[in-house]
């Protein structure tokens, strides 16, 4: 896993690379900001999309900064919802199964009630 963290004046740009998909986190300094999943068909693809959006970040002045990842607040990207990438370490120590983060067979069948 890959984790970097970017800086600029008054912005943040978090990424954490696994495999074939990454998760950005970026906003205000000081916010939680949004945070952004996308999955490759391979992790060449993947790592190649990595460092275009590194050198894009380092162009608009942004500079590699340390960054708490054991403190930081996780969220989901509501258009992927749950995903290992975005849940606190801690969380896939246990819960490490993809069931955790299968929207599609987590949800209750309405049916049943």
């Amino acid at each position: 896993m890959i984790k970097r963290s970017f800086k600029q004046v008054t912005k943040y740009w978090n990424i954490i690379v696994e495999g074939d998909e990454f998760a950005v986190n970026y906003g205000k300094i000081g916010t939680i900001g949004k945070v952004q999943v996308k999955s490759f068909e391979s992790e060449l693809e993947c790592m190649n999309e990595v460092e275009k959006l590194i050198r894009k970040k380092l162009k608009k002045g942004y500079v590699e900064s340390l960054f708490d990842w054991d403190n930081h607040i996780y969220v989901n990207d509501p258009e992927v919802g749950p995903s290992f990438l975005t849940s606190h370490p801690e969380y896939q120590a246990f819960f490490n199964d993809d069931f955790y983060v299968d929207c599609i067979h987590s949800r209750p069948n309405p049916e049943t009630f």
